[in-house]
C-alpha cells in the first residue's frame, strides 16, 4: 500500500528535542452522591455537603427507577425527579505528576454540569453503602473548575493548577437535568433526560508537551483517508500538539500503521 501523511503541527515552533506520553486513569469508583431538592436558604446551604451521601460507582443515573414508573396521577411528562444533584470524589494527586499537567474527562453528563475541587475536604467514613461527613469539621473551599452544558457530548478540563499533591483533593460535580430551551432537547416530553454521570470519568496525565487533551476532549489525531481502493489508499493524519513549557522544543512525530495481524506496514 502507498501511503500519504500530512502532519499538521498546532501550538508549537520546532527548535529542541523532547519526548512525551500519557497516563491514563480510571476514575469511576468510590463517588459519593446526593440527590436534591436542596434548601434554597443560602445560611444554611452549607450543610448539604455534611452528613450521609450514598456510595455509588459511575457510570450512574438518579432515574433509573423514576423514570420507569408509570404514574396516571401526573398530567405533566416530568413523572421523575428533574433538578439538582451532586457528585463528590476524594483522591490524592501522586507528588510525581508536579510539573505535569493533569486533566479530568467525563465521556457524558447528563445535562448542564459545574465541576469544583476543593484542597481541603471533609473528613469522611464508609457506613453500609453510605459516605458519612463529618459535619463538625470546616469544609475547604470550592473552586470552579469548569462548566459544560449538553448531556451527549464529552469534555475535559484541566486540574493542574488547582491541585495539592500528595494531600487529598475533592472533586465536586452539580450535575441539573432540568430542560433548557438553550440545551437539547429542550423539553422532556420524546426524550426524558436521565440525570447523572451516566458515562466513564479518567484522569488523564501527561507531560507539558503533549497531544492535545482539550480539543472538545477528541484524541487529538485525526484521521481521514481518500482514493481508497484494494492496492492502495491516501491517509492523511493531523495531529495537534501543545507545548506549555517557556520556551519552544524541536520535536519529532512518529506515527506507525499497522496491519490486522499486528505488523507493521508504514512508519511515518
Amino acid at each position: 500500500m502507498n501511503f500519504k501523511a500530512i502532519v499538521t503541527l498546532f501550538f508549537l515552533t520546532i527548535l529542541t528535542s523532547v519526548s512525551f506520553s500519557r497516563e491514563v486513569i480510571s476514575f469511576n469508583q468510590d463517588w459519593a452522591f446526593k440527590k436534591g431538592p436542596f434548601t434554597t436558604d443560602l445560611l444554611q446551604y452549607g450543610n448539604v455537603f455534611s452528613g450521609t451521601w450514598q456510595s455509588i460507582a459511575v457510570p450512574h443515573t438518579w432515574n433509573s427507577k423514576d423514570m420507569q414508573v408509570r404514574n396516571d396521577r401526573f398530567t405533566s411528562n416530568e413523572k421523575f425527579y428533574v433538578g439538582d444533584a451532586y457528585y463528590r470524589k476524594t483522591f490524592i494527586p501522586e507528588s510525581s505528576w508536579n510539573g505535569k499537567r493533569i486533566f479530568i474527562k467525563f465521556e457524558g453528563v447528563n445535562t448542564n454540569t459545574e465541576v469544583y475541587i476543593n484542597n481541603s475536604p471533609l473528613p469522611a467514613k464508609k457506613e453500609k453503602g453510605n459516605v458519612v461527613y463529618d459535619a463538625s469539621a470546616i469544609n475547604g473551599n470550592y473552586q470552579i473548575v469548569g462548566r459544560h452544558q449538553g448531556g451527549y457530548s464529552a469534555f475535559v478540563l484541566e486540574l493542574t493548577n488547582m491541585l495539592k499533591f500528595g494531600v487529598e483533593n475533592e472533586i465536586l460535580v452539580k450535575v441539573n437535568n432540568e430542560a433548557t430551551p438553550q440545551v437539547i432537547p429542550v423539553n422532556h416530553t420524546l426524550f426524558p433526560m436521565y440525570g447523572g454521570i451516566y458515562r466513564p470519568v479518567e484522569l488523564i496525565v501527561t507531560d507539558k508537551i503533549n497531544i492535545a487533551v482539550s480539543d472538545y476532549a477528541s484524541s487529538g489525531v485525526y484521521i481521514s483517508q481518500k482514493d481508497v481502493n484494494k492496492k492502495s489508499a491516501s491517509i492523511n493524519l493531523k495531529v495537534k500538539l501543545e507545548n506549555k513549557n517557556h520556551d519552544a522544543r524541536d520535536l519529532q512525530v512518529v506515527s506507525t500503521i499497522f496491519e490486522q495481524n499486528g505488523a507493521v506496514k508504514a512508519r511515518i
